[in-house]
């Protein structure tokens, strides 16, 4: 199968779990892959896997709280592959804390916010502009 071939897709959250699973799916559907996470080690183990396979892919530091960051990682794809077609935003997590309403600081819950919802906006302005500059 090959219907995402010359097709370019970031993974952000794609270090591990349900995101390296899609970051190894879409580049056996022929996309070439920027692979995304907090942990660039992770990021890069998994697109080293992918490239291994024989499909194409590189792996980044990305923080999705972070604008710089993300815009970062956008940039990545266009530089390498020449484009964006593909966002997956597959980025959560806990932080230590937030799952006790009547006891959770509110820097904790502001922190699981952020990381929760805050950075799927984030993600989507950075991306945006690139996929529609792409027709997508």
């Amino acid at each position: 199968m090959r219907g995402l071939a010359g097709k370019v897709a970031i993974i952000a959250g794609g270090g591990r779990g349900i995101g390296a699973a899609t970051a190894r799916r879409l580049a056996q559907e022929g996309a070439r892959v920027v692979v995304g996470d907090i942990r660039g080690d992770w990021a890069e183990e998994t697109a080293a896997a992918i490239r291994e396979a024989g499909f194409a892919a590189i792996g980044r530091t990305v923080d999705g709280t972070s604008p710089e960051s993300v815009g970062d990682i956008v940039r990545a794809a266009v530089s390498e592959y020449g484009g964006l077609d593909i966002f997956h935003a597959n980025l959560a997590g806990g932080t230590e804390g937030d799952i006790d309403a009547l006891n959770c600081p509110l820097d904790v819950f502001g922190r699981s916010i952020a990381i929760n919802l805050t950075s799927h906006l984030i993600c989507t302005q950075a991306a945006l502009p690139v996929l529609l500059e792409r027709g997508g």
